[in-house]
């Protein structure tokens, strides 16, 4: 009664500790989010975005005028009244000059406020505006491209992992059947019914599913710090999504979204159109309005005659002032249309390059449709064949245990069901690994999680 309980109470640890196993499990979609959201290629995308959304605003701000308040004070010779002015936002006043030369210093100083506005740039601004826009929306499509590719990779890499487990579960399996057939040999062999050289040949076939056993393990770790390092974080693989064992094979066979290539490759070319525009507007004219007002102090005054140095920070005159200025670059024309020239070989060799990308993604569609469709067959016919594998090896091992069949018959047995285990494992995953690449080619990873779903 005591051993009763015993037991009742370990298969009740081990209950909540499955289910505990299983509430803290993540599934592949949950992962793929996490990786979407944590790898630091992404980020960087992401950031790279809210830079080129800060350029636009950055370009707006070009409406605004700017206003310069500057204040300089200095010693210099006494030869013009203005005596010594320093480069910056201070706009000289011309005075006389001295009556005659002196090698004499005076002090001076002004201070200014100086306003530029442009309040319209004959659609350069606009342009420019423009092509910040474009490269937002270029830069988005970017990160998208970035994120669709790393699910991808994350979920290939995942299957591979999934993939190495489940063939070291199926060497497991081999070495404990190995292990079960060498000491079915022994026995024999000590009974008299078999030779001993029947049970050195069951042996090595165990010490071999052994090592491979050791070698798939090893591997399986390997898999596992692969997806674990696309994840982005510290977020552990704790068990397969289970629901990768229940094939589903009615896969949509159509999509109305846009590739992500195709939309990237196709902003890249808006971009390069965009800056064309701003270029062929370089030979514009200038148009800028100036206001300022400004006050300066000298030592010595219109007669040449010298006061106190303090006088000389002291603002004697003030002005102020306002106008605008219109300039044309009448040859700039001669330069610029070298630049218009190679930016349009530029817009053409993105528009060849969005002509390739179309090419590319029609031939892997086409590619992926026939390897999904082998993968459905396959997968059809890799239980049957697991299933008669296995039947013919329980069969043959017992009529070897009855002296009905030879050794080479049992070991062709046990090599037959674990090539059979094998082939199942891999059409399971080939079949995922097809869904995912046709998912691929059709820039829509949701035909994928949906299929789990």
């Amino acid at each position: 009664m005591f051993a009763f309980f015993r037991c009742m109470k370990k298969l009740l640890c081990l209950g909540i500790c499955f289910m505990c196993l299983m509430s803290s499990a993540q599934t592949l979609p949950e992962l793929i989010q996490i990786a979407s959201d944590n790898y630091p290629s992404i980020r960087s995308k992401r950031a790279q975005v809210s830079s080129a959304q800060q350029e636009v605003s950055y370009q707006k701000s070009d409406l605004l005028p700017s206003l310069s308040v500057s204040y300089q004070a200095n010693i210099g010779t006494a030869n013009n009244i203005t005596g010594l002015f320093l480069p910056g936002n201070i706009l000289p006043i011309s005075g006389p000059p001295a009556i005659e030369n002196s090698s004499n210093l005076a002090t001076g100083s002004a201070a200014a406020l100086l306003l530029q506005w442009n309040p319209f740039t004959f659609g350069k601004r606009s342009s420019s505006i423009a092509k910040a826009e474009n490269a937002v929306q270029l830069a988005q499509a970017e990160e998208e491209l970035e994120v669709f590719y790393h699910q991808i990779q994350f979920v290939e890499t995942y299957l591979d992992f999934w993939e190495s487990e489940a063939l070291y579960e199926v060497l497991t399996k081999e070495t404990e059947r190995s292990e079960y057939n060498f000491k079915l040999a022994q026995q024999m062999v000590e009974d008299g019914l078999r030779s001993g050289m029947e049970s050195a040949q069951l042996k090595s076939l165990m010490v071999k599913a052994k090592l491979q056993a050791l070698n798939a393990k090893h591997l399986n770790a390997k898999k596992r710090a692969e997806a674990q390092e696309l994840l982005g974080g510290d977020v552990s693989i704790v068990q397969v999504d289970h629901r990768l064992h229940l094939i589903n094979k009615d896969v949509k066979r159509s999509t109305s979204s846009e590739h992500p290539l195709a939309n990237f490759s196709s902003q890249l070319t808006q971009v390069e159109e965009a800056e064309k525009k701003v270029i062929q507007k370089n030979i514009l004219p200038d148009f800028r309005i100036w206001g300022t007002t400004f006050g300066r102090g000298s030592s010595i005054d219109a007669n040449s005659q010298f006061n106190s140095y303090s006088d000389g920070f002291d603002f004697n005159r003030t002005n102020f002032g306002v106008g605008f200025e219109l300039s044309f670059p009448l040859l700039e024309f001669i330069r610029n249309k070298h630049l218009v020239k190679a930016q349009e070989f530029q817009v053409e060799a993105s528009v060849a390059y969005d002509e390739q990308v179309q090419l590319q993604l029609t031939k892997e569609e086409k590619i992926a449709q026939v390897t999904l469709e082998n993968a459905i067959e396959a997968m059809e016919l890799a239980p049957d064949y697991f299933e008669a594998a296995e039947l013919s090896h329980e069969v043959t091992q017992s009529r070897f245990k009855s002296g009905l069949a030879n050794i080479s018959e049992l070991l062709q047995a046990q090599v037959e069901v674990l090539e059979a285990e094998k082939q199942l494992v891999s059409a399971k995953v080939e079949f995922w690994k097809a869904v995912l690449y046709y998912s691929a080619t059709k820039g829509n990873i949701s035909l994928f999680t949906e299929l789990i779903n």
